[in-house]
């Protein structure tokens, strides 16, 4: 078994049962004009339906400087092609995700979460309650964490806020 099935398996074990959720990863290695390009993905899947990827959904952020693994989106001249120094800040969020203890996990911040990926799985996660669940959809902006509260609590409209 690859090491990221192991961490795949630990982090779909958190999740809310039958919820329909899954993460996976993939490399997509390009040649292009005798140019090797690697990039690491990460998405989620609810319902068989992406509702988050790295890749993508990392493409409209600003620049953010991640101190040794250089920028956080595709931009343009030199920092074109940066995922693969990013993409360990991500399996390391991941990994710290699943070491956080259930009684500080809500409040906790993760500090190298720079794309949104520890709220969508805190919104999964079976050690989170009702009104936390509740709360953090109050004060999300991310429709993925919306969609992901909104199947927990077996809504079938979006709750209005």
């Amino acid at each position: 078994m690859s090491k990221w099935s192991r961490l795949k398996n630990r982090i779909e074990d958190l999740f809310v049962p039958n919820l329909g959720m899954n993460i996976e990863c993939n490399v997509f290695i390009y040649n292009i004009f005798w140019r090797i390009t690697i990039d690491p993905t990460i998405w989620i899947t609810l319902d068989k339906k992406i509702i988050f990827d790295f890749i993508k959904d990392s493409k409209g952020l600003p620049v953010i400087p991640i101190p040794e693994y250089g920028v956080a989106y595709q931009g343009k001249g030199k920092n074109c092609r940066v995922y693969l120094r990013s993409f360990p800040k991500i399996i390391d969020v991941i990994y710290e995700y699943i070491k956080t203890p259930k009684n500080v996990l809500f409040d906790r911040v993760f500090e190298h979460d720079y794309f949104g990926l520890t709220d969508v799985l805190k919104a999964a996660d079976r050690r989170i309650g009702k009104k936390k669940l509740l709360l953090l959809k109050e004060k999300t902006q991310n429709e993925a964490v919306k969609k992901v509260i909104d199947k927990r609590l077996g809504v079938t409209e979006p709750i209005e806020n």
